[in-house]
């Protein structure tokens, strides 16, 4: 991976570049729900010609950057504190940031909050925690999921084996 950095009259966007093995001619630009650039190019592509075809699609690419600035001006950077609420199956459930001085818990769910315990108090372990949470409950609520559905297709005799990235 390659980042590189996109000007356009008075803007300025970095973008990341991947070599993608199935490509074979053209260089693919993408523009992510959160405003970042990915460019996807085939081996072998000079840097040069890379930024040759992101200058190319230069208006389009600070557009739909724009567009994607403008969905999430609204929204606030977690900070991971006790009150902030966070999502989980579509309900909203208020987090509760703990100190312990020993070894700390997993997070838990109790009723309206979902409890995170934290040794150090930094942002990155109780989002670290947080994240682990979600995995465990995705991991089991997938696996309850495809169970179901293996069960009601008569052509499948055991669920497929799955695995979270």
């Amino acid at each position: 991976m390659t980042a590189f950095m996109l000007a356009y009259g008075a803007d300025r966007i970095p973008y990341q570049v991947t070599y993608d093995e199935n490509r074979r001619s053209r260089v693919a630009i993408h523009v992510n729900p959160d405003g970042t650039v990915a460019v996807d190019a085939p081996p072998g592509f000079s840097d040069e010609s890379i930024k040759a075809a992101v200058q190319k699609r230069a208006r389009w690419v600070v557009g739909h950057v724009s567009e994607a600035r403008e969905r999430y001006a609204h929204v606030r950077p977690k900070e991971y504190v006790s009150g902030e609420q966070v999502f989980y199956l579509g309900r909203r459930y208020m987090l509760k940031v703990m100190s312990v001085d020993n070894k700390p818990a997993p997070a838990r769910l109790r009723g309206n909050r979902l409890e995170v315990e934290t040794a150090t108090g930094s942002t990155d372990d109780i989002k670290g925690r947080l994240r682990a949470w979600y995995r465990v409950r995705g991991r089991d609520y997938l696996s309850l999921r495809i169970d179901a559905l293996a069960k009601s297709l008569p052509w499948v005799d055991a669920p497929p084996p799955f695995r979270l990235l």
